[in-house]
């Protein structure tokens, strides 16, 4: 997946890269019943 930073907004940024890095509640879930 590609995406051009320069065409987003900080905001879109900021989600982008936190979306990226935070780990989702449902893989919590999944590590923990493992």
């Amino acid at each position: 997946m590609e995406i051009m930073a320069s065409s987003l907004g900080p905001a879109e940024v900021y989600k982008l890269l936190v979306g990226a890095v935070v780990p989702r509640p449902i893989a919590w879930v999944t590590t923990l019943n493992a």
